[in-house]
């Protein structure tokens, strides 16, 4: 008891059990059991031991990739509280009350609190009460009103769901927030303010979800908060030959972690898989992969988005929103529908575009167009903001505005992040020349072989 009260670490890999429903095999092709040890990852270890430290002192963010183990990592610090912190009170939130409790869910947090205290020894965790008001057992379990009690030594866990006055009134020594990027907007931010003065430390775990809301503003925001990382290519089940792929063949990060042998040199399934990923618009080159994450990257509605979000803590691609969601709420009500959309074919000869409709695509036209299908005659202005055309979601948009200059509104867009600045500039001069040889500006970022390519063709 002493050990385990004194080293948590020895807690966790000792004493702790881990339920785990997703079927994996050894090397030998032995499948695992759902029920295993929880031996921590490397990786764990100093994000555990730095939580431990700040808990009940310091508010704690742990910005982590889907399936770290954050959740089971942060229950079992609970239960080592529960266990050897007398009179400890100690909450949790959730989106939902199920999400919180839920005893027949094992996703639940309370779930897997009740499932792990069956698996320690009882001279640890003691014998349960069969009913929540008897007390001649060890501990008592009110899942009406989500209550963990240590009858032995005080000690409490009280589950909540995310409410405007969530906790208000009461002292807490710290309150897990469980995937707090996933509640609902404003409960989010309501649930923060609230907290604040139940207890000196909140730890808030999640896995990133766009750009916006209290977790993406409280991750991005300076503070006295103590940050946490848990990322996939630091997981030894996941970072397996880690690689970078330069100029087409993959590059090893670290000797030590070699590369599996359809990988170097790469075969065929290799290559048909790199080839599927590009299809799907995933960016290849320059970026640290390994053969575990590929796989996640060619599964059926992988996206570029949802793996950039899910694995690589990406907030939005690297499009940050600057205004919040109500902003754009109220503009959409004032933006007038598109009359046309399609897409530019340009004659690189005579640098010239015609315009194609196509609904869904890539240029939107708010103004009317003639009889040979071009704008009024007028004074336009053509705005580009250039990006590097690389595609995948770390990439942003190159786009073009058009600003009639006589009634000063917008009435072309067009947008795309799969053009490199030198053929982005072409368009632009097609699309100026379009718009009876307008006024064209462009930004400097991204912009060197933009504007060497305008001046090449000598515009206007």
């Amino acid at each position: 008891m002493d050990a385990c009260r004194e080293d948590v670490l020895f807690f966790f890999n000792a004493f702790c059990w881990l339920y785990e429903p997703r079927p994996k095999k050894a090397k030998n092709g032995t499948k695992y059991p759902t029920i295993i040890p929880f031996i921590t990852w490397e990786h764990q270890d100093p994000v555990i031991l730095a939580a431990r430290e700040a808990i009940g002192y310091s508010d704690v963010g742990i910005e982590k990739s889907r399936g770290e183990g954050a959740s089971w990592m942060f229950i079992l610090l609970a239960l080592h509280d529960w266990i050897f912190e007398p009179m400890s009170a100690i909450g949790f939130i959730s989106r939902t009350e199920l999400a919180v409790d839920n005893p027949e869910d094992p996703d639940s947090l309370f779930w897997k609190a009740d499932w792990e205290l069956t698996k320690l020894p009882p001279w640890m965790a003691g014998e349960k009460s069969a009913t929540t008001d008897k007390l001649s057992k060890d501990y008592s379990r009110n899942v009406s009103k989500h209550i963990l009690k240590n009858n032995r030594n005080g000690s409490q866990i009280v589950g909540y769901s995310a409410t405007g006055d969530v906790t208000t009134g009461g002292r807490k020594y710290w309150i897990l927030f469980d995937e707090l990027a996933k509640f609902p907007r404003p409960q989010d931010s309501e649930a923060m303010a609230s907290t604040q003065h139940v207890t000196e430390s909140r730890v808030l775990i999640s896995t990133p979800k766009g750009a916006e809301g209290e977790y993406y503003k409280l991750m991005h925001t300076p503070s006295n908060m103590v940050k946490l990382i848990l990322d996939w290519k630091q997981n030894e089940s996941r970072n397996k030959g880690l690689y970078k792929l330069v100029h087409g063949k993959p590059v090893v990060s670290d000797v030590k972690n070699p590369l599996p042998k359809n990988y170097d040199p790469p075969d065929q399934n290799t290559l048909d898989l790199f080839s599927r990923l590009r299809q799907k618009g995933f960016k290849l080159e320059n970026k640290l992969r390994s053969p575990w994450y590929d796989r996640q990257c060619d599964r059926p509605g992988a996206t570029p988005q949802s793996i950039a979000q899910e694995l690589d803590r990406d907030y939005g691609g690297s499009v940050h929103r600057i205004m919040g969601p109500g902003f754009f709420k109220k503009a959409k009500e004032s933006v007038l529908p598109i009359r046309y959309e399609g897409t530019l074919v340009v004659d690189r000869v005579k640098h010239e575009m015609s315009f194609q409709e196509a609904r869904g695509g890539p240029i939107k036209v708010w103004c009317n167009l003639d009889h040979s299908n071009r704008p009024p005659l007028r004074s336009y202005a053509i705005a580009a903001d250039i990006s590097s055309g690389l595609g995948g979601s770390h990439t942003s948009n190159s786009v073009i505005q058009v600003i009639d200059l006589i009634t000063m509104t917008q009435v072309m867009e067009y947008a795309t992040n799969i053009v490199e600045p030198s053929e982005f500039g072409e368009q632009a001069v097609a699309i100026a020349k379009w718009f009876h040889e307008g006024y064209l500006a462009w930004e400097i970022n991204y912009g060197g072989g933009f504007t060497k390519r305008v001046k090449e063709i000598g515009y206007p």
